[in-house]
This record gives structure tokens, C-alpha cells and sequence, in this order.
């Protein structure tokens, strides 16, 4: 698997477990075939469930007994992780040197949290079914993207999915993806070409908070310049007055509105 397939919300996950339970995770994740698994953040959170529906990962004796083979020797503490479904000593594991388990401190936004506690008491998900990292994880959105998520995961059917962490860190992975930085000044410049009444309309439109300039590809802020001022204004006006928390790639729908509206002076000019 490649570092970007697996979500940072599930690698905190990960890091709650005890070293050489966090260490059996990985390698059971490692033996599948994993190119035949699209969503592999989801398949790693799904191990973890079991493993914590289970209430254990490790004999404390194997642990005990490495951990006095390696002190004796002068070496770092080792686990040994029983292979062939607990047959045998196994393999050595590696030294225990991850880092101790983060405590999580970022809170969900008063609204996002209410939202999520109506989940809780419409009997959709329990508490249970989230782990504080990914709670963790959706507070790093902001509160309108939040909702966003929350009502994607509404939409689902939840009673039939299993692993709604990996379900919600799939969303909340597609919500990053859409929504890459692009180059400020990128924007700048293409925003400089545009008359003075569109680049006011743009900056009162990035005051408002509904979209940040990183949001906006400079090529896209161009092709404003494809429509008359008036036309240009009306582009910024459609794209403020938008449900903007449900849209993902920012740039790409102000791209179908200037689009939609070229269609529509084309269709007015052409003759009956």
C-alpha cells in the first residue's frame, strides 16, 4: 500500500494499541492481497475492530519471555507474534520504539457535534462505533464541510456497514481530495486581468468565508475573462449563493457555471 491510501485518521487509530498488538495489525494487513482492496483505510480499520472486539492480539508470556531473551543480551525489548493462527513462537517483531499513544484534544464544533449526536439518538451509530481519532479527524474540517460529511454518511445505509470508521474516513479522505490547495499567487495574477468590479466581487466572495482563495485554480479565476464583465459577475454571484458546504472541488463547479452560462448566451443569441 502506498502512504497516501491510508487515511492519517487510521494510522492514530493504529498508534492507541499496544506496540506488538499494533504490530500483528500491520502484518495481517500485510499478507492480503491488497490490490484487489480499493479502500484500504477501511480494510486496516476493520482489522482493528476485530481486534478490539476480541479484547486481545498478544500472549503477555511470549512477551515476557522476549522481552527477557533481548534484556539479557543487551538488545532493545522485542514481541514475538505467533504465526499460523497462534502455532508456534513466530517471528521476532520490532523493537518497541513507536512513540507512546497521543491523547486527542481537538473538540467537534458545537454544530457538527449536534448533528452527530442526532445520529447517536435516531439509534443510526453509537458512540462506540467511532474511534476518538476520527472524531479527531473530522474536527480538523471546517464546521460547513463537517455537515457536509455527516449528511454523506446520513445517506448511506448504515444498519448494512459494518466498519463505519473506515466508511467515514473514506468520506472524509474524498472531501480532501476535492478540496486541494492550489497556488495563491497562481490566483492573484489571474484575478488582476479581470475588471475591477469582478476582482472586488471575487475578494468580497473569499470574505465571506465560504471558499478560500487556495480553493480556486488560477486557470479557472481566467476563464472568467471568457465572459463580459457583467456575465463574469453574475458567474461569482451563482457561485456564492451555492450550497458550497456539499461541493468538493471548488473549482470545478465555478468551471460548470461559467460554462453553463456561456450556454445560455449562446442559446439567447442564436436565432429562433
Amino acid at each position: 500500500a502506498k502512504r497516501e491510501e491510508i487515511d492519517a485518521s487510521i494510522i492514530d487509530s493504529l498508534a492507541q494499541f499496544d506496540v506488538l498488538v499494533a504490530c500483528q495489525i500491520v502484518d495481517i494487513f500485510a499478507q492480503k492481497d491488497l490490490s484487489k482492496i480499493q479502500s484500504k483505510s477501511g480494510f486496516l480499520a476493520g482489522i482493528m475492530k476485530r481486534f478490539r472486539e476480541r479484547g486481545a492480539g498478544y500472549s503477555p508470556h511470549l512477551h515476557n519471555q522476549s522481552a527477557m531473551y533481548y534484556a539479557g543480551m543487551g538488545m532493545p525489548s522485542y514481541g514475538h507474534m505467533p504465526y499460523g493462527g497462534g502455532k508456534g513462537m513466530g517471528m521476532p517483531m520490532y523493537p518497541t520504539l513507536c512513540p507512546a499513544p497521543r491523547t486527542y484534544s481537538k473538540e467537534l464544533t458545537p454544530v457538527v457535534q449536534e448533528r452527530l449526536n442526532l445520529f447517536y439518538s435516531t439509534g443510526l451509530m453509537k458512540p462506540a462505533d467511532l474511534d476518538p481519532a476520527i472524531l479527531e479527524s473530522l474536527a480538523q474540517f471546517p464546521p460547513e464541510n463537517g455537515l457536509a460529511i455527516l449528511e454523506k454518511l446520513q445517506d448511506a445505509d448504515l444498519a448494512n456497514i459494518r466498519n463505519k470508521n473506515g466508511f467515514l474516513a473514506g468520506i472524509m479522505k474524498r472531501f480532501r481530495g476535492g478540496t486541494r490547495c492550489v497556488n495563491p499567487d497562481d490566483n492573484l495574477q489571474a484575478q488582476a486581468l479581470l475588471p475591477a468590479s469582478v476582482q472586488v466581487a471575487l475578494e468580497d466572495l473569499y470574505g465571506t468565508g465560504l471558499v478560500q482563495r487556495t480553493e480556486l485554480d488560477g486557470k479557472v479565476i481566467a476563464q472568467l475573462s471568457d465572459l463580459d464583465e457583467e456575465a463574469a459577475l453574475d458567474a461569482v454571484a451563482r457561485f456564492q449563493t451555492s450550497r458550497l458546504s456539499h461541493v468538493t472541488n471548488r473549482s470545478g463547479f465555478l468551471v460548470g457555471i461559467i460554462n453553463k452560462i456561456k450556454s445560455e448566451k449562446a442559446a439567447a443569441q442564436s436565432p429562433a
